[in-house]
């Protein structure tokens, strides 16, 4: 392999050149994690929006399928597994984007203070980070090793 040349260089040289590319941009980005919840009943051009504009500012994207435990409604016509299955097919095959249900804290009509703590909460569940060996020091475990969390300013699609 360190003696192939491709494009008159060093196959081995080309591959550190990418390493340190795609290090670039991550870099690039201002934040870690980022986050957006929604129901995704069903996914139009401002939840397209919203992903591409997740994408731009992080590293990774939590979605959260908001009102997981409804379905068969006027409001929420489709269930859980339809409404993830559609994300996975756009987004599924990439590894910066996480798609999880999140159940309703009470009831959907239900509006309260409690549900900001909730919704981080379950932010906070599912986000880890590895960095890359070349970078970053060992971790302990239980240590958190995300460095710039944001919600994305909360971005949520209207009721």
């Amino acid at each position: 392999m360190n003696g192939k040349i491709v494009n008159g260089r060093k196959l081995s040289e080309l591959c550190i050149i990418n390493i340190f590319n795609m290090m670039e941009e991550d870099m690039n980005k201002p934040y870690d994690v980022g986050f957006i919840c929604g129901r995704f009943q069903t996914f139009h051009k401002g939840h397209e929006k919203l992903v591409e504009t997740g994408l731009m500012l992080c590293d990774r994207l939590l979605i959260f399928i908001g009102s997981s435990q409804e379905d068969g409604t006027e409001r929420n016509p489709f269930n859980i597994t339809t409404r993830e299955k559609m994300l996975k097919e756009i987004y599924g095959g990439r590894g910066d984007i996480m798609i999880y249900g999140l159940p309703d804290l009470t009831t959907e009509n239900d509006i309260t203070p409690a549900w900001g703590s909730y919704l981080l909460d379950k932010v906070d569940r599912y986000i880890y980070k590895k960095p890359s060996p070349l970078l970053a020091p060992s971790i302990s475990p239980g240590k958190s090793a995300i460095t710039k969390v944001s919600p994305l300013v909360a971005l949520t699609t209207p009721r």
